[in-house]
């Protein structure tokens, strides 16, 4: 057998079609499921020490039943030749790292959208008392719908390390947590390290922490200052800095909880200021007066911060639309009478003055 090649081959009813990514420790493959009629992606993950083999198949067996819509699931597993292989879905997209390689830095929205799908997936696995611990770009999978999904989860073949236990590979250093690399056991925060490292890199195109020597960069997350996201960035909320702090905290009890708290936190602060017409003004207001569904605008778009230009000499009026837009937990900025200075668009008016009132 050929150890960097099966294409050709069979293994069980699945025939080897051909190589789709190969990693330092393990090797993806298209392959055809003949007693199913289906196409299928094999996974080669690595060789399996006899002794660990019956651990090995309890741990396959909790990941086989995460069942969870962005979860890429387990179809089948087994060990050929002394190698570990899995069966999963043939998705037909990318990974996020083909992505930034291809586009570099993602659009914000989008990195929100996929941040908050796969926290959702963390979450999931964390409360089955699974922890994934290798999180990083090449392991979130985008499907041709958008949707994102979180694929291959971390398994010792060779110690007596559980899937909840301290990690055992140090092949991506980019996306350690610090006490993964002290060797200290793990837990769903050392996740959402790797979620925030994965983030970071998504909205800038690098992780916060590179050197040319995997320990030095292990070192840089043990004792390095948090980079700041802005400085690398500087088109992003300025609010962004805090989120990546505590998500990149060296002390896990300094950091968010659970992913879902670091996906709201980061949604929160992506969220667009959003003008509002001086027109649109009188029909909120009358729409609150006469208790029907309030000014589109303020009822679909998700925003924080909104900048309201207003004309009308009824100053209760305006007062009683801030009440309301902060009630629900809006920044709201009023500006009396737009003015375009220097031959400023309109809106390049507003985000100064945004930018200033920040």
């Amino acid at each position: 057998m050929n150890p960097t090649n099966l294409t050709g081959q069979k293994i069980g009813p699945y025939e080897i079609r051909e190589i789709m990514a190969h990693g330092s420790s393990s090797t993806v493959y298209r392959a055809y499921q003949s007693n199913m009629d289906r196409v299928v992606a094999l996974k080669i993950v690595g060789q399996v020490a006899p002794e660990a083999m019956a651990r090995i198949d309890k741990e396959v067996r909790v990941l086989a039943g995460l069942q969870h819509p962005h979860i890429m699931p387990i179809f089948d597993y087994g060990v050929y030749e002394g190698s570990l292989y899995w069966v999963m879905p043939m998705l037909e997209g990318h990974s996020v790292l083909e992505r930034l390689k291809a586009e570099g830095p993602l659009p914000p929205a989008e990195v929100s959208q996929i941040v908050s799908e796969i926290a959702a997936a963390l979450d999931y696995a964390h409360q089955k008392g699974v922890v994934h611990r290798s999180l990083r770009p090449i392991n979130i999978l985008l499907g041709e719908t958008g949707n994102a999904y979180l694929n291959a989860f971390a398994v010792d073949l060779n110690t007596n390390n559980a899937i909840t236990g301290s990690d055992f590979q140090f092949e991506s250093p980019q996306y350690m947590s610090p006490e993964q690399g002290m060797g200290l056991p793990l837990d769903g925060r050392t996740d959402v390290y790797a979620l925030a490292v994965t983030t970071f890199e998504m909205l800038t195109g690098q992780p916060p922490y590179t050197a040319d020597q995997p320990l030095t960069v292990i070192m840089k997350h043990m004792n390095d200052p948090i980079p700041s996201i802005v400085a690398a960035k500087p088109n992003l909320p300025p609010a962004l800095d805090a989120v990546m702090e505590k998500g990149l905290a060296k002390q896990r009890e300094n950091r968010y909880g659970t992913a879902g708290e670091f996906a709201k936190a980061l949604s929160t602060a992506l969220e667009p200021a959003v003008f509002v017409p001086s027109y649109q003004i009188g029909s909120v207001a009358i729409a609150k007066t006469a208790k029907t569904q309030p000014s589109p605008v303020l009822k679909t778009r998700r925003c924080r911060r909104v900048f309201i230009s207003y004309s009308t000499r009824n100053r209760k009026l305006v007062e009683q639309l801030q009440d309301d837009l902060q009630g629900l937990g809006h920044t709201v900025w009023f500006d009396r009478e737009l003015q375009s200075r220097g031959g400023q668009r309109w809106w390049d008016t507003i985000l100064e003055q945004i930018r200033q009132a920040e």
